[in-house]
């Protein structure tokens, strides 16, 4: 395997103090050394990881023996003569099998958003009636605004941006996500970054206390020299650098990974790097700001010592920036997740799983040489014999033919034991970093019902009790950076759907600042619109759902509707709520057409009173049509289960629902 030579990177001294980061009073025309040299600070800071973000990447595609060679410069892929093997080394995937397990189990939660309704007017609870009406109709905004935030998940991905970030960090220890706003379309945008393309100072624990925070990405030309925000001047000075990556290291891995692409002048590439720069308002950026079309947005709600976001584009050997602007926000617009509180920059989780791995491949390697050479066979012929001994394999066996004196077949040793048993440790240690019973499909003999499983899997999920909650905390944060940017660019009304009780359901939302344009021209708010603001305080409830295996699911489903009818017979509950949880264990379930046996349920409580058989027929042929639309359901010991808990629960609540007089409320 070749060894790829690395640029070679001259080593600068770090600056002296955080003063060297106040951009406060650098000006625009010098701006662009300044970032150059909080990115060269970065880079000599994090080269240690880099090498370490590197080696997990290519352990993680399955070359397990190749690393970064500092005292050479080079990448370095051990051969096999270096190892004593003639042949392959075999790489085990556990680590990486690891890391997807663990990813799996983190994204196999539900999030769901909760939005809290705004504080009731006090002035309102002299009059109890209007009192009520304005809390009833604060939760339906937040009841509205939570089915808002639920449908920009799924416009922009998030579940699986958050998988690309989970599996991110598991190699390099922190991945980050960008949440900005479109003006154009008012919209939300976002995406995700590896390790390598945000340079920060590791050594900080919290995002919002970095002194700045550059994003370093390769554009091409023609998009940067199409970008109407960019300064004139400056496009026309640029060069193409043709970089794949800021850092050399990453470059590498690309160049080797994908092969170097073709330059011409349609695919010409430079490097921008994006700084978001935290500064203090004071007499100097004062007057920079005010300078600014935006100035009076900028300074509102904003004195002198608050914070202020100074956003530059620069790039490698540039005299002047592309643009050069203050931001009306106050924090950075990137999420960060991390499986564990402290510094930004800590130990990946892989790392911890490759000592092992390496030794569990070498062992591995040695044994299937082993098996390799047994299977042949080893000759011994006596010298003198020359070419005069011809083996030959035949159906059974093996057919030897010789002259002179007959040729003997060596007896090789077996493998010991221990070498087995060190093979089995280094797994166990392996899967002690991580989790491995139920996730790598690893079940404990004997252990087949649902309620074990169940408890196998309830116990390796709160071994990332802390990951978990990291995770949580990340979408919390991005989420309220969605509320946050629609109440500053959503001018104009957006209509929202959703679906409740087997029904469709529309409302508009709009931000703050449209309401707030609006009623500056002059103009009536849009009638009945959701106002999205900043101040709307926003959880994070992680859900496991009924169960982790289906059987699971079925067991505490039963067990739920047991719980929910002693509930209903103790009158503690309306039967109206067992219609509800009916609806929503169908739709869990996701058999089919769930609205048809609402309808039925509904149609048979509007009816005239009617007696308990009646209930049971209605309930029966309800079923029946709903199985008879449901005949693409393939699980049909899950359908049995269903229609007889089903048909069983409405009877119970009919029966919990009768007068003394006989009959049905």
């Amino acid at each position: 395997m070749p060894q790829i030579q690395l640029p070679k990177i001259p080593f600068r001294l770090p600056p002296k103090n955080i003063q060297d980061y106040d951009t406060s009073g650098v000006v625009k025309s010098e701006i662009t050394s300044r970032v150059d040299g909080m990115i060269r600070a970065v880079d000599d800071m994090r080269a240690g990881f880099e090498r370490n973000w590197y080696d997990n990447r290519f352990f993680d595609d399955g070359y397990h023996f190749r690393y970064v060679d500092r005292t050479v410069n080079k990448i370095v892929n051990l051969s096999p003569r270096a190892l004593g093997l003639d042949g392959a080394v075999r790489a085990i995937p556990k680590a990486t099998r690891q890391i997807r397990g663990i990813s799996n189990l983190l994204m196999s939660s539900d999030p769901t958003p909760v939005v809290y309704p705004e504080k009731t007017l006090l002035e309102n609870q002299g009059d109890a009636e209007k009192f009520k009406q304005a809390r009833e109709q604060a939760t339906v905004i937040a009841k509205r605004i939570g089915h808002w935030v639920t449908e920009e998940w799924e416009e922009q991905d998030l579940l699986s941006k958050l998988t690309n970030m989970v599996l991110l960090t598991a190699r390099e220890g922190i991945s980050w996500m960008q949440v900005w706003p479109d003006h154009v379309q008012e919209k939300i945008r976002t995406q995700v970054f590896d390790a390598f393309d945000i340079k920060v100072l590791g050594m900080y624990s919290e995002v919002e206390d970095l002194p700045f925070i550059v994003k370093s990405t390769p554009q091409l030309m023609a998009v940067v020299r199409a970008n109407e925000y960019f300064d004139e001047e400056a496009k026309m000075r640029l060069l193409p650098d043709n970089k794949v990556a800021s850092s050399s290291l990453k470059e590498a891995y690309q160049l080797r990974r994908f092969g170097k692409e073709q330059n011409n002048q349609n695919s010409a590439t430079v490097m921008i790097h994006e700084a978001f720069i935290k500064e203090y308002i004071n007499s100097d950026n004062l007057v920079r700001i005010s300078k600014q079309k935006n100035s009076d947005k900028i300074m509102e709600d904003r004195k002198e010592g608050d914070v202020v976001i100074r956003h530059t584009f620069t790039t490698d050997n540039a005299v002047m920036p592309l643009r050069d602007e203050y931001l009306v926000v106050d924090s950075y617009p990137f999420v960060d997740f991390r499986f564990e509180p402290g510094p930004l920059y800590q130990t990946p989780f892989m790392n911890r799983l490759i000592p092992a791995n390496k030794s569990l491949d070498l062992i591995a390697s040695r044994v299937e040489k082993f098996t390799n050479a047994m299977t042949v066979g080893v000759w011994m012929k006596p010298q003198g014999m020359g070419n005069n001994l011809k083996v030959s394999n035949i159906p059974g066996g093996q057919q030897v033919e010789y002259k002179g004196a007959p040729p003997q077949q060596a007896q090789m040793a077996p493998i010991p034991a221990h070498v087995f048993a060190f093979m089995d440790f280094l797994g166990a240690s392996i899967e002690e970093g991580g989790v491995s019973t139920t996730t790598l499909n690893k079940l404990p003999t004997g252990v087949r019902s649902g309620n074990a499983i169940e408890s196998l899997k309830e116990s390796e999920y709160a071994n990332l009790v802390i990951a978990s909650r990291q995770l949580k905390s990340t979408i919390k944060r991005i989420t309220q950076k969605f509320i946050n940017i629609s109440s500053d660019h959503f001018y104009n009304p957006q209509s929202v759907f959703f679906m409740e009780q087997g029904e469709p359901n529309y409302f508009t939302v709009i931000g703050q600042a449209g309401i707030d344009r609006r009623k500056e021209l002059g103009f009536a708010p849009p009638e009945e619109a959701v106002v999205l603001k900043k101040d709307l305080k926003v959880e994070i409830e992680v859900e496991n759902g009924l169960g982790f295996t289906r059987q699971g699911q079925i067991d505490r489903a039963v067990q739920l509707a047991n719980f929910m009818l002693q509930m209903a017979q103790a009158q503690m509950i309306p039967p109206q709520a067992v219609q509800v949880f009916i609806q929503q264990l169908l739709e869990v379930f996701q058999f089919g057409s769930v609205s048809e046996i609402m309808d039925a349920m509904k149609a048979a409580q509007s009816q005239a009173p009617t007696t308990q058989d009646q209930i049971k027929d209605t309930v029966k042929l309800g079923m029946a049509e709903f199985m008879q639309d449901s005949k693409d359901i393939r699980d049909q010991e899950n359908v049995a289960t269903t229609k007889l808990g089903v048909a069983q629960t409405m009877e119970d609540m009919q029966n919990i629902s009768k007068q003394p007089n006989g009959k049905v409320a």
